[in-house]
């Protein structure tokens, strides 16, 4: 504004103009430039500043007065000496706004605030206005000048309406329900406020809701993250916890490459008034001890006055799970010859439903008591399947046990051959039985059914799978709605239903079970003539015979092979047991003997997958 006050017009007298309008007596210019110059540098390091900076610092709110009351007290004089000039009124308006704008971001009252938040930029009017008019003799003069007064002008009133709108109140000033103890929440979503207040945590992409001493609040996980830690695995953490629910209920974790990450805070978000709590979880991280430290020490909660209501509700965090979980899939393996062969790694098998689409299973959780537990714990658990194959090979599950992470493995034994999720999927939906009460639910293609995660759960000696069902109409924007519950006991082709509910479902299963009961059966050709006493199996003969021969003979192939260290023979060799035991299963059919029953190869650890009965204890 000096350079513009100061200048030069065409005809060379702008300049003792505009001196003569703010100096006074012809005596002092050199005051008054001087107290322009400054003015004009504070604004400008006061705009330069607010534009660039990320945070607002508070250092500038005392320019911010100063600077104000400089221009009012200038516009003062102006508009005393020339009342003709808009230019004087123009400064005490630029100056006014300049000067309380800071005012009422400080002040307790919520009204002034907001009212202090609505004429935020207010001040950007009559300053453009006001440069203008420098420019052309003290009014504006041109369409330009006037439209860039009005851009100005609309910017305000545009603010203002978002203010309104923004808290969805009309007559926010003037309406009765506020009061001085009434507060705007901007920022609503709980992550993002997380966020704001600790920036330096990675959080979980899987908030969730709590009823904590009769308020509402939403717990989230913090990680302390870095990927410096001398010796250690480094991954993508967007690349490791993406699965199927990603961006479908969760939110994706950003794209950094880490070898350290720790579950560090449990943040805590009230759902009326937004209050943002932060809770130490792990208490011997050095990063997050730093970290606190740097905030004034006082940021984070010590882990020891954390609410045992709290505490409760606590449960083992997803992204953290996928982490562990992908890196025990090579790390599970102890032996050096067999980690660097790799053919003991195990994989995440994809979604049951899709399996062709890339796309990981989600963990689910359950509040179950798995093999080896002492009671029941609400757990996330996961089912494992060996590397490039779809059998299952173990289920991982994450719980807290007296608020202390544990992370287990159930490990099935190498010999098994138990059926993985897409293999189970597969087989419960291909029964001829579900597939035509599946066809009634589409209702001739005119709604779409959908399949949710297939549950994996030991029970008894056997394994229980469940998957809901959704149909969803194919009206837009519909929501899918749970119908019916799939499940199946044993290898997922024996014993499966599509139920109304759970208990429906195992109800069903139970009855199944009793009536296809094992008995002893006269082999064909046989009639009449009673199996050997003590075998507890019938005779085999003929196809059926044949085909337990062979998958005998695939078995010792495959121990053979593994024993040789020929990964290529071991590779063939699994192909056929695959063959056989497809041979065998069809020469059962085929002869109406149950795959649970007495016919069964002869090799005691036949990787034939099993079938047992489900009882109504199991």
């Amino acid at each position: 504004m000096l350079a513009t006050a100061v200048g030069t017009d065409a005809h060379g007298t702008r300049s003792n103009a505009v001196l003569r309008r703010f100096s006074g007596p012809a005596r002092r210019p050199a005051f008054w430039a001087a107290l322009w110059a400054a003015t004009v540098a504070a604004e400008l390091v006061v705009l330069v500043s607010i534009v660039t900076a990320e945070e607002p610092i508070a250092g500038f709110r005392i320019v911010f007065r100063l600077t104000g009351g400089a221009f009012a007290a200038c516009g003062l004089l102006a508009w005393r000496r020339r009342p003709d000039s808009y230019t004087g009124a123009l400064m005490v308006a630029t100056g006014f706004g300049l000067l309380v704008e800071p005012v009422f971001a400080q002040v307790e009252s919520p009204t002034l605030r907001l009212f202090g938040d609505l004429l935020e930029d207010a001040w950007a009017i009559p300053m453009i206005a006001l440069l203008l008019t420098f420019l052309s003799a003290g009014r504006l003069v041109t369409t330009a000048d006037r439209v860039l007064v009005g851009a100005a002008v609309a910017q305000t009133v545009f603010e203002v309406a978002r203010h309104l709108f923004l808290v969805r109140e009309g007559n926010f000033l003037l309406s009765d329900v506020f009061n001085d103890n009434s507060k705007v929440v901007y920022v609503r979503n709980p992550r993002e406020r997380v966020e704001k207040v600790a920036p330096f945590l990675t959080l979980d992409g899987d908030p969730y809701p709590a009823v904590v001493d009769g308020r509402i609040k939403w717990i989230l996980d913090g990680y302390t993250t870095a990927a410096t830690y001398p010796y250690s695995q480094r991954i993508n953490l967007q690349e490791e916890t993406t699965d199927e629910l990603t961006n479908r209920g969760t939110v994706a974790l950003a794209r950094d490459n880490i070898n350290y990450m720790r579950n560090s805070v449990k943040a805590t978000v009230d759902a009326y008034d937004g209050t943002v709590t932060l809770y130490e979880f792990d208490d011997h991280d050095p990063v997050l001890k730093a970290w606190n430290q740097a905030f004034g020490g006082k940021l984070i909660t010590p882990k020891a006055q954390t609410p045992a209501s709290l505490a409760a509700h606590f449960r083992y965090p997803a992204d953290m799970f996928k982490v562990q979980r992908n890196l025990l899939a090579r790390f599970h393996v102890t032996e050096p010859n067999e980690y660097f062969s790799g053919q003991d790694f195990w994989q995440v098998p994809n979604v049951p439903d899709d399996p062709d689409s890339g796309v990981k299973q989600p963990p689910f959780y359950l509040n179950v008591q798995l093999p080896g537990q002492e009671s029941t714990r609400f757990q996330l658990t996961s089912a494992v399947t060996p590397n490039n194959r779809d059998n299952l090979a173990a289920l991982i599950s994450g719980s807290y046990v007296d608020n202390k992470p544990r992370l287990e493995i159930l490990e099935l034994p190498d010999q098994t051959a138990i059926q993985g999720p897409v293999q189970v999927h597969q087989r419960m939906t291909n029964n001829a039985t579900v597939r035509s009460e599946l066809t009634l639910l589409s209702n001739s293609n005119q709604s779409q059914v959908l399949f949710g995660n297939l549950i994996s759960l030991p029970v008894g000696d056997g394994m229980l799978y469940v998957e809901p069902v959704y149909v969803k109409s194919g009206q837009q924007d519909a929501v899918p709605l749970l119908q019916k519950v799939l499940m199946s006991y044993g290898d997922g082709g024996t014993y499966v239903v599509l139920a109304n509910n759970l208990k429906d479902g195992l109800d069903k299963l139970v009855a199944q079970g009793k009536s296809n009961l094992p008995t002893t059966t006269t082999p064909p050709g046989n009639t009449g003539t009673e199996p050997p006493a003590g075998t507890g199996q019938p005779v085999l003969t003929g196809q059926l015979a044949q085909a337990a021969a062979a998958l005998d003979k695939a078995i010792a192939d495959v121990k053979t092979a593994q024993a040789s260290g020929d990964f290529v023979k071991y590779g063939q060799a699994l192909q056929a047991l695959d063959t056989a035991m497809t041979n065998f299963q069809n020469a059962q059919k085929a002869a109406g003997v149950p795959t649970t029953g007495p016919a069964a190869p002869s090799t005691p650890a036949s990787p034939t997958p099993s079938a047992p009965v489900p009882s109504a204890s199991g």
